[in-house]
């Protein structure tokens, strides 16, 4: 789309469709005059990744029902629950099955198996710009990761560790951070 709301030309590139179902994030709208005197609006959408962008009609998108308060509730109803070494739920964990399980049923993202692979799938953010939903990673550097929990703000998290599924601090001397990444960016 290109020139101002009464002259804009508008090109046909493709179809969302084709790009499967990442998440889009709506950065701008503009309301344009077609030819026939009628009035349509428009989006202009961004890929989670930056890979993709341009103008869509807004009848062509949906806001998301995936929120942090829905990740929240679910990771909270687990709280309690036993830690099993290799377990993925839905009533025992271990750390990396405990957050594949939470963001599947609140988020519908498929998160891998283990935390190394978590954090290598994820886009890495830094310890300051952490928000609630992320990931915090835990082990002895980025390259050996042995731990994984969920962001949930004022420097906690809640995971699935030995003593079972908590809400814990993440500063703790026994706990050695590493690292954050965003599968899903709910501050959008």
């Amino acid at each position: 789309m290109s020139g101002p709301a009464n002259n804009t030309k508008i090109k046909s590139l493709g179809k969302l469709q084709r790009y499967g179902n990442p998440t889009w994030f709506v950065t701008k709208q503009r309301q344009v005059r077609l030819a026939n005197r009628t009035t349509a609006k428009y989006a202009y959408v961004t890929s989670a990744n930056n890979r993709v962008k341009g103008w869509v009609k807004t009848g062509s998108i949906k806001k998301s029902t995936r929120s942090f308060t829905n990740l929240y509730n679910v990771a909270k109803s687990k709280l309690g629950h036993r830690y099993v070494y290799g377990a993925v739920g839905p009533n025992t964990f271990d750390c990396s099955g405990y957050t594949k399980y939470v963001f599947k049923q609140a988020a519908q993202t498929n998160l891998p198996r283990v935390a190394q692979a978590q954090y290598r799938q994820y886009r890495k953010i830094s310890k300051q710009r952490a928000q609630k939903g992320d990931l915090v990673f835990f082990g002895s550097n980025t390259g050996s990761i042995s731990h994984v929990g969920i962001y949930v703000g004022g420097g906690k998290m809640i995971d699935a560790q030995d003593n079972g599924v908590k809400n814990e601090k993440i500063y703790v001397p026994w706990w050695h951070a590493v690292g954050y990444c965003r599968p899903v960016n709910f501050g959008a």
